[in-house]
């Protein structure tokens, strides 16, 4: 299981790299989901549902999201658990335009974005 998820960051590393923040780039980003899904899928090493929930990763219940705009209750939950993972590791990391947010600020904001994004309406 360790190799698997091993597998599936590295995939998934690789697609968000080049991914920019506005215009074409934001176009690219966002289809990130899909592209780490097939590189996920080929290495054959993860199972249907780890692959599900590198799909819907960037779904929110209200259907406002991608790749899918999936909405009312039809989004796996290890995709939301997912999700909740990925946008931590944005709120905090360093990045150019931002420094990053410490642990509890991180949280904090985290926990409010989760009552409003993955909740069923």
């Amino acid at each position: 299981m360790r190799y698997q998820w091993r597998c599936w960051l590295r995939c998934w590393l690789k697609s968000i790299a080049a991914a920019g923040r506005n215009g074409s780039e934001r176009q690219k980003a966002e289809k990130h989901p899909i592209q780490s899904y097939q590189m996920a899928k080929a290495t054959g090493t993860l199972s249907d549902e780890a692959l599900l929930a590198i799909l819907q990763h960037h779904e929110r219940e209200d259907g406002s999201s991608y790749p899918l705009g999936m909405k009312n209750g039809k989004i796996y939950v290890l995709s939301s658990l997912l999700a909740a993972a990925d946008m931590y590791h944005s709120m905090a990391a360093e990045r150019r335009e931002n420094e990053g947010k410490s642990a509890f600020h991180a949280m904090r904001e985290l926990t409010v974005q989760c009552l409003e994004s993955f909740l069923p309406p």
